[in-house]
């Protein structure tokens, strides 16, 4: 397989492989343009200049995120329900119960006996603090994303420069 430099890590450092470049295009394709000038499509986040979301296209895209960040919840659980009822011997609706209670932040309900169950409830609550603060992240970042964009909007300066940077002092030859 070829090794392809990318643009991500610097020149110096090379990355190999088609998943990396895939993803290295699809973190750079975010704001940049073609050679001809036309944006790249993919990106994500809109450029700081551009008009905010109007709701009709912010509710879907949260709808999505959502639906996403319920889907980690629920693939966490499952996780959790399928090892205490496996490794602590623990009835389905037990399972479900300790499970929720850990991913909620409550602690578990039931008492473990083995060992082996101990040590899942603890990698387990580990994962689940992870993988809540992660849901939360996803289901807030639209919404979020878009306050910060309106506050950028609102104190922005009102030229039509897109380059804000302070210019260095021109020195007058006379």
């Amino acid at each position: 397989m070829a090794k392809r430099r990318s643009a991500w890590y610097g020149a110096h450092h090379v990355a190999s492989g088609p998943l990396v470049a895939v993803c290295a295009r699809g973190l750079l394709a975010a704001g940049s343009r073609r050679a001809d000038g036309a944006p790249h499509g993919g990106g994500v986040m809109r450029r700081r200049h551009k008009p905010l979301l109007s709701a009709r296209e912010l509710l879907p895209r949260i709808a999505r995120h959502g639906i996403l960040g319920g889907a980690l919840i629920l693939g966490a659980l499952g996780i959790g329900v399928v090892g205490y009822h496996l490794l602590a011997g623990l009835g389905w609706v037990d399972a479900l119960l300790n499970a929720s209670m850990i991913l909620s932040g409550m602690g578990p309900v039931d008492p473990l006996r083995t060992d082996a169950a101990k040590i899942f409830a603890s990698l387990y609550a580990i994962f689940s603090g992870v993988a809540f603060v992660s849901a939360v992240g996803i289901v807030m970042a639209p919404a979020v994303k878009h306050f910060l964009h309106r506050f950028h909007l609102e104190i922005a300066p009102d030229d039509d420069e897109d380059d804000h940077r302070p210019r260095p002092p021109t020195i007058d030859p006379a």
